[in-house]
């Protein structure tokens, strides 16, 4: 191929990027600020995995193949047994943390501590895997890695960014999680200690998800990560108070 046809196919691509990461910046923008404080779980759940879809039409626009998006079936197996062991290494920690006073409290949680057991497994079972993990699986450790860098020849582009990208998400959901551990004027935590934390975990999934080179290895850390905090808060949340 002529390098000038190749210079021009580069340049089409990378334009294709950047236009398919705009819309992957607008839908979760929308759906963070607009969508998320107005439904309710089923709904915000239908809506988030139409969104994921949404990303994942991003990406097959700009020509990105199943491995730059973490969905290579080949790579399964290898993603799987990363996750066993992520997801293993996650629930030791979380309950080591579930040990200690201080570790009991930030688990606490006043939105999930009065859940009925059904209702508790409805979330852990249905709302968490659909209406969290595959959303922010796909956008963080998929498609945002894919946009930035589609070979994954960096680890700035494919882990860095998308895990600062990963905690400012959740400035929203912080401020709800500091709300509903108000104690009189003192609270649990803050806003920018969980954006960090979250960044934090965006680095560890993105390397998890590097290391297994499927978007399974991230999801089953983060979706064992989400359904302890929920089963462990109700716990400690109602023992605390008894």
């Amino acid at each position: 191929m002529p390098p000038q046809s190749l210079a021009r196919q580069l340049v089409a691509g990378a334009g294709r990027r950047l236009v398919a990461g705009a819309g992957v910046v607008a839908t979760l923008a929308l759906t963070n600020l607009v969508a998320a404080p107005r439904l309710g779980r089923p709904a915000a759940m239908a809506w988030n995995l139409g969104a994921t879809g949404v990303l994942l039409w991003c990406g097959r626009w700009a020509r990105l193949d199943l491995r730059a998006v973490g969905l290579e079936p080949h790579d399964l197996r290898r993603g799987l047994a990363v996750g066993s062991a992520g997801a293993a290494a996650v629930g030791a920690l979380m309950a080591a943390a579930a040990s200690t006073e201080t570790g009991r409290e930030l688990l606490d949680d006043d939105r999930v501590v009065d859940a009925t057991w059904p209702a508790t497994l409805l979330h852990v079972g249905v709302f968490i895997p659909f209406g969290t993990v595959v959303l922010e699986e796909v956008a963080f450790r998929g498609v945002l890695p894919g946009l930035l860098d589609p070979r994954a020849r960096s680890v700035t582009a494919s882990v860095v960014v998308p895990a600062l990208a990963f905690g400012a998400w959740h400035v929203v959901s912080a401020g709800d999680f500091v709300a509903a551990h108000e104690e009189g004027d003192r609270a649990t935590g803050s806003v920018r200690g969980i954006v960090a934390a979250t960044t934090a975990a965006g680095l560890v999934l993105g390397a998890a998800r590097r290391a297994g080179g499927h978007l399974a290895a991230p999801a089953m850390m983060h979706l064992t990560a989400n359904a302890l905090a929920t089963v462990l808060g109700r716990h400690v949340g109602r023992r605390r108070r008894h």
